[in-house]
């Protein structure tokens, strides 16, 4: 019993005296590895300086710059940079936060005036703090951020910017990450041009993926949310406002190992677009992209990259691309889908679903801007209804657009000018309907088309194509 005691206590000292080390190490690797990936993305560029490693902590300067790229004989330029100070202890006794236990704790910090004198931070502290801890049992590290409310004028244009804050937390593991935020706000006043005013807004990540993987752009199971409770753009020169009320974003990809493949689903939805002129309620778009060949996701990715590192070779990166990736693509026979599209328009409905696919490609064609070859591989529906007072809005907008430059109603005034859009939208209408392109019914119209081995209906007549 006293020998197993003793070597109990032998291998826990020994952990506790070798684990700081094997924990840098660990940590420094993965701070390298992290430098490694975003710096291949072009934009984004992270320099560790001054770092320095002991037993039991690591510390360093982070640099990070957004820049753009080389290209065309032009050198990379910086846009703005930032120092981050990095503080880490090695553990498995961790003492920086309370005593206890688990392999990494660190932080980061970077204060308002890395930034330059016109950042006035709101609050005491750094601009932007984030700590996270990998416990003992590794597995991930949990993380936490905030960002202090400040303001930023710039020098030339005096355009003031407002931010009211961040605070964000989530996980990051091996093969999972999940994050979540909520930014309080933000104003841009560019004086007696522009005023901008964005509400709430809160992010949200859920990902069967390591925060590396998402860094380099591969696809992963999750989804990836947004949500706006409000914004408002005041345009002081023709005194127009724009308002849109609960904004929401969400796309959700979803893998198929078996084909290699992976589905992403797009969400959009908007409560209310109130402009002058214009109202439209109740937006939602959902789309889908199906059957998104991985492998040709990672060249995609690829191509991005040796584009970035040779831009002068650009138009020929591009040829080799297609020609080596896409039939690999195209035969797994990919759809865009818009399963819903529907809003109210000036108090009348509109709604369109459409299903397109690419299908029996074999063979790369010859040319490829030949459309009587991508028509010949399209299978498409699509099903339009719209009521009346949203046609009738759509065409006066349309027309609006289109005699906005015309002299003869330069001088005509506003009654007079709605009056013959009004008669102009009803006769568009009108023309549409003997030409076939709509068909009337009781409240409003309706549009379907299709198309399979290079045929076309249009409201189940035959419809010519321009395949030429």
């Amino acid at each position: 019993m006293k020998k197993l005691i003793i070597s109990v206590t032998v291998i826990l000292l020994c952990i506790a005296l070798i684990g700081p080390k094997l924990a840098g190490n660990s940590l420094n690797q993965s701070l390298d590895n992290y430098a490694e990936a975003l710096n291949s993305s072009g934009v984004y560029k992270i320099d560790i300086n001054d770092r320095s490693e002991s037993w039991f902590n690591t510390s360093a300067i982070l640099t990070l710059r957004v820049v753009i790229p080389e290209a065309f004989d032009q050198p990379e330029s910086e846009i703005f940079s930032v120092d981050i100070d990095f503080k880490a202890q090695h553990g498995p006794i961790l003492t920086d936060n309370g005593v206890g236990l688990g392999w990494v704790s660190w932080t980061t910090s970077a204060a308002g005036d890395s930034l330059g004198a016109l950042i006035n931070v709101e609050e005491d502290g750094p601009l932007y703090f984030a700590s996270g801890k990998i416990g003992i049992f590794g597995g991930g590290t949990s993380i936490s951020d905030k960002m202090l409310p400040f303001t930023y004028t710039d020098p030339e244009t005096q355009v003031t910017m407002s931010v009211n804050g961040w605070e964000g937390n989530g996980f990051f593991g091996n093969d999972s990450t999940s994050y979540s935020g909520e930014f309080g706000g933000m104003n841009v006043n560019a004086g007696e041009v522009l005023e901008t005013t964005l509400g709430n807004w809160e992010f949200r990540l859920d990902a069967d993926a390591s925060y590396m993987d998402i860094v380099e752009g591969k696809l992963y199971n999750g989804t990836i949310g947004f949500t706006l409770d409000s914004l408002k753009v005041n345009n002081e020169i023709d005194n127009s406002v724009v308002n849109i009320t609960n904004f929401m974003l969400e796309a959700i990809t979803s893998l198929d190992s078996t084909n290699d493949t992976a589905d992403i689903q797009t969400n959009f939805q908007v409560e209310r677009l109130d402009a002058t002129e214009m109202l439209i309620e109740q937006i939602q778009l959902n789309t889908q992209i199906n059957k998104l060949s991985q492998s040709f996701a990672r060249a995609y990715q690829q191509m991005n990259n040796d584009i970035l590192q040779e831009p002068e070779r650009a138009a020929e990166t591009m040829q080799d691309f297609m020609q080596e990736h896409l039939l690999v693509q195209l035969q797994t026979e990919p759809e865009f889908n818009i399963t819903q599209l529907e809003a109210q328009v000036d108090g009348g409905n509109f709604s369109m679903v459409s299903n397109n696919k690419l299908s029996g490609i074999n063979s790369l064609p010859d040319t490829m801007e030949d459309p009587a070859y991508w028509l010949q591989h399209t299978v498409s529906d699509t099903q339009l209804t719209v009521d009346k007072p949203a046609a009738l809005f759509i065409a006066k907008q349309v027309l609006k657009a289109q005699l906005a430059n015309n002299p003869q109603i330069a001088d005509m005034e506003e009654a007079q000018f709605n009056e013959l859009l009004t008669q102009q939208s009803e006769a568009t209408l009108g023309g549409l309907v003997q030409q076939g392109m709509l068909s009337e019914t009781e409240n409003g119209f309706t549009m379907s088309f299709s198309l399979s081995g290079g045929k076309a209906e249009l409201n189940g007549n035959p419809m010519p194509l321009p395949i030429q």
